[in-house]
C-alpha cells in the first residue's frame, strides 16, 4: 500500500510541475509578441468545417469580436451541408460552398483554396472552427507580417467540459 501511495505522490508531483512548466512557457511566449504598429491591410479569415462543433456559436462570436480594423470572417463549408451555410449565415459571416475542383487535394485543402478564392483580403489567415480565439488573436497573426513572411500561433485549449479525457486530448493537440 505504501508504493501505491508513493507513486501517487510521485504522479501528482509531476502533473504540478508540468503545469507551473507550462505556465511560465506561456508567461514567456506572451513576452515574445509582437504588435503590429504599421498599416492594417485588409485580411481575410477563412474557416474550414465539416459539422457543427459544439461551441461554434463561440467560436464565431470570438471571430466577429477581433480587435483589428479591416478584416472579413469565411466559413467553407461542404456542399451538402446547407443547414450549417444557413446557420453560420445567420450568425453574420460570409459562407461559401467548398467547390474547389482538386483530384489530390484533402477535403481541408479543397476547403482552403474555396476560401481563398473568394476572399478580399491582402492578408490570408486561416483558422479552425473548434477554437475561441482571443480578441488580440488576429492583430497578432498581422503584426507578425511586419518582420515575417508567415505566421502562426498555438493557442492554448479550453475544453468544453473539464473531463480527464478533454484535459488529454486538449494537452496532446497542443
Amino acid at each position: 500500500m505504501d508504493s501505491l501511495y508513493a507513486l501517487y505522490i510521485l504522479l501528482v508531483s509531476l502533473a504540478f510541475i508540468s503545469d507551473v512548466l507550462i505556465a511560465l512557457q506561456i508567461l514567456s511566449e506572451r513576452r515574445l509578441s509582437v504588435h503590429y504598429s504599421g498599416d492594417n491591410p485588409k485580411a481575410s479569415v477563412i474557416i474550414p468545417i465539416r459539422g457543427s462543433d459544439e461551441c461554434l456559436a463561440s467560436n464565431v462570436k470570438s471571430l466577429l469580436e477581433q480587435d483589428y480594423p479591416d478584416y472579413e470572417v469565411i466559413y467553407v463549408v461542404d456542399t451538402d451541408q446547407k443547414a450549417l451555410a444557413e446557420r453560420l449565415s445567420g450568425m453574420g459571416v460570409k459562407v461559401v460552398f467548398s467547390d474547389f475542383q482538386c483530384e489530390m487535394c484533402s477535403g481541408k485543402i479543397r476547403a482552403q483554396l474555396s476560401g481563398l478564392k473568394s476572399s478580399d483580403g491582402d492578408v490570408i489567415v486561416f483558422g479552425d472552427s473548434d477554437t475561441r480565439y482571443d480578441r488580440g488573436w488576429l492583430k497578432e497573426m498581422v503584426g507578425g507580417l511586419k518582420e515575417f513572411d508567415a505566421t502562426t500561433t498555438y493557442p492554448w485549449p479550453s475544453p468544453t467540459k473539464l473531463t480527464l479525457k478533454n484535459l488529454v486530448r486538449s494537452g496532446f493537440w497542443t
